[in-house]
């Protein structure tokens, strides 16, 4: 298979002038503003004139200067926003850092009574200073794991081994480094002035956030042992050789080993499309592998263009994610493999521990090589754009968090200097990433796993909720413009939204979602391609927070190309559940402005 290598340039496109987008919805919630130059195609950018920090990444971008949004209610429409909101002033609220002293329970689905993941006194007392970035010098370069040799092995045991030697109620002791996760992750805090958990999952905030915990953890090793070159390994599972388990982790005396992972997976290969329910494809390795390559192909499509279906959906202070939000395509595909390593089945009173569930998925040393590998998923990312900031809006470029560093200082760190990896210091390894090959053959099509494979009729989805608990549900989706142009797809991304998703329960759930055309108004024996899916852990929301939907968007107009459908007027949408319980409220097809 032909592999193509990370890029190390960025394709230039400089014909074109400046323009100002702002994205394009039916419900504008989140209206953001990019600045931006059209690309010849999906996966090309211009340099950035910046440091990687985007363009004008220090001005303050207004959302919208008409909006008046629920923190004006939450308030009481006074105080700090109601004047200037009704006055129809811009809002520039980030997120902004929990009250430490204020640490509560969490949350989790999993664990019964009260879920104590708190800081310790030296965090919660200690001065906060702003984090400065270090002093130039020889990049930390993390390699994929399966790669290490001796020596980087033993380094990394003997470092994480000194962490876990620590007094446990050390800051730097692995128990508290994986408790960080637990409070941002799972409602321990409630965001700074407002009543509302704060939670880093379900939108714009997830990749920084990740990013900057890894800094910190990799930053806490190399002190411990006194090497200031360490860097974390990255599971390099988007790569044939790496789709299994890496072996550096299965070594039951090593400090890198748990043993409450899913043991039936220790030397088996990675399926992106396993659940918990349901095994996954069946067929030859190969033939696995190469539908893994085509989901993340598929996943990337949907993303270059416009970036909230990548990276999700906008989160400013005062609101709850989950409500009407979308997580980005890179989150959904990172659960599916928490759900893979995070299952034991001989665990009680629930089998979804460490990796399957937020609370306590950091307490396995395979969270960290996991999400290198999503932080470095993002940087191909971002390369394929340009290095192009990707919403230029002081909500997400000013959103803060703060974190007890490698010289025992609480810092406080921002979103917008998470946007270099090598203003932070290290880069990752340059490997073959045969999934950006356009155009690679096409996943098998998906066919009803049982009953007719005659041709069946589809309708509308209409007005009243579809419940997936008793199997697939098949609706007629109309397009609203067919036959667009080239330079009309450059300019909007065709996006597929299933919307009001509602989990039934605390637990995980996963549905896949397929697209074709239909004959007049009957579906055919298979259900096409792959659009994407909605992948949720379990996850248990705080009392008078729950009963929360949510979105899901899937980018479509590549796929639309691959299906030869650009000119059909209706599409036939499948929605297959995989695990859990799930209601929907509606599917329905519309353009964003894309950021290209």
């Amino acid at each position: 298979m032909m592999s193509v290598h990370h890029p190390t340039t960025t394709p230039l496109s400089t014909s074109s002038p400046h323009k100002k987008h702002q994205s394009k919805r039916l419900h504008q919630k989140h209206p953001a503003v990019y600045t931006s130059r059209r690309t010849a195609g999906w996966c090309t950018g211009i340099r950035s004139s910046s440091n990687n920090k985007g363009e004008n990444a220090g001005e303050e971008k207004s959302a919208s200067s008409k909006r008046i949004d629920r923190r004006e209610v939450l308030l009481g429409l006074g105080g700090l926003y109601g004047a200037a909101g009704l006055a129809g002033q811009a809002l520039a609220s980030p997120v902004g850092i929990p009250d430490r002293t204020a640490c509560g329970d969490a949350s989790s689905a999993n664990i019964p009574g009260p879920l104590k993941c708190c800081p310790p006194e030296k965090v919660t007392t200690a001065p906060i200073v702003q984090w400065k970035a270090p002093s130039p010098g020889p990049l930390r370069v993390r390699k994929p794991a399966h790669e290490m040799n001796k020596d980087e092995v033993a380094k990394f045991k003997k470092a994480v081994q000194a962490m876990k030697d620590l007094d446990p109620e050390d800051p730097w002791h692995y128990d508290q480094q994986a408790k960080i996760h637990c409070t941002y992750c799972n409602g321990a805090y409630k965001q700074a002035g407002f009543d509302v958990p704060l939670q880093v999952h379900f939108s714009w905030l997830f990749l920084p956030w990740h990013r900057w915990y890894l800094y910190f953890f990799e930053r806490i090793l190399g002190k411990l042992i006194n090497d200031d070159s360490f860097a974390l390994p990255f599971w390099n599972y988007d790569r044939p050789e790496g789709m299994f388990m890496p072996s550096i982790y299965v070594d039951p005396s090593s400090s890198l080993y748990n043993p409450r992972r899913n043991l039936d997976h220790l030397e088996m290969l990675l399926d992106y499309n396993f659940s918990y329910d349901v095994k996954g494809l069946t067929g030859t390795e190969k033939e696995v592998i190469q539908a893994n390559l085509v989901d993340l192909r598929t996943m990337y499509d949907s993303g270059i263009p416009t970036p909230e279906l990548f990276m999700g959906d906008p989160l400013s202070a005062g609101e709850l994610t989950a409500e009407d939000n979308s997580s980005g395509a890179l989150e959904r595909f990172h659960n599916t493999v928490h759900m893979w390593v995070g299952r034991h089945k001989d665990a009680t009173p629930d089998p979804y521990i460490d990796m399957g569930d937020f609370s306590t998925a950091a307490k396995d040393m395979l969270f960290y090589g996991h999400h290198a590998n999503v932080d470095r998923l993002w940087d191909i990312y971002r390369t394929a754009r340009g290095k192009k900031v990707e919403f230029n809006n002081s909500d997400w470029l000013n959103a803060e968090f703060n974190f007890y560093d490698e010289n025992k200082q609480v810092v406080k760190v921002n979103v917008k200097d998470t946007l270099s990896t090598q203003d932070l210091g290290y880069t990752y390894k340059d490997v073959p990433i045969p999934w950006m090959q356009r155009a690679p053959p096409k996943r098998p099509a998906a066919k009803p796993r049982s009953g007719s494979f005659s041709m069946v009729p589809v309708t509308e989805f209409g007005t009243e909720p579809k419940s997936l608990v008793e199997g697939p549900v098949r609706v007629l989706v109309t397009r609203p413009k067919t036959g667009r142009s080239q330079e009309e797809k450059e300019d909007e991304n065709e996006v597929l939204v299933v919307d009001g998703i509602e989990v039934l329960d605390e637990g995980p759930v996963r549905f896949d979602v397929f697209i074709t055309t239909p004959f007049g108004t009957f579906a055919g024996p298979d259900y096409g391609l792959p659009a994407g899916s909605f992948v949720k852990l379990p996850h248990r929301h705080k009392e008078g927070h729950k009963h929360r939907k949510a979105k899901l968007k899937l980018g479509i107009t590549r796929l639309l190309e691959d299906l030869k459908a650009e000119n059909a007027q209706k599409l036939v949408v499948t929605l297959v559940p995989r695990t859990g319980k799930v209601n929907v409220g509606g599917i329905h097809v519309e353009h964003f402005k894309t950021d290209n």
